[in-house]
C-alpha cells in the first residue's frame, strides 16, 4: 500500500496554569524524532480551547499516521522533559468542511 501525507492534530493541555508552549517547540518536536514520515510539524499555542500541535506524517493509512504522531509525541517528551508539563487530549486528523 503506498504512503500518503496526512495531518494529525495532538491537542494538548497544560497540567499547569500559566504553562505555554514556546516559539520554539515545533522545531524540537521535529529534531527529536527518528521517524522517517515525518514531513514538517507545527504548533499553534493560542488555538483554542487549547494548544495544538500538527505533523505532516506519511503513513498507509490515517490510523497508522495518527498512532505514529502519537509515537512521535512520546519520543520528544522523553528527549525534551519540558514538554512532559502537557497531557494529550487525543491526536486526529481534522476534519474540513466542503463547501
Amino acid at each position: 500500500m503506498a504512503k500518503m501525507t496526512y495531518l494529525v492534530h495532538i491537542h494538548l493541555m497544560p497540567r499547569g496554569p500559566g504553562t505555554s508552549l514556546p516559539p520554539h517547540s515545533a522545531s524540537v518536536i521535529a529534531g527529536s524524532t527518528t521517524h522517517s514520515g515525518v514531513v514538517h510539524v507545527v504548533v499553534h499555542p493560542l488555538a483554542r480551547p487549547h494548544p495544538v500541535v500538527g505533523l505532516y506524517i506519511r503513513e498507509t493509512t490515517l490510523d497508522q499516521a495518527e498512532r505514529s504522531a502519537l509515537q512521535v509525541w512520546q519520543h520528544a517528551v522523553t528527549a525534551e522533559p519540558w514538554l512532559d508539563h502537557w497531557d494529550v487530549i487525543c491526536a486526529d486528523a481534522p476534519l474540513i468542511p466542503f463547501f
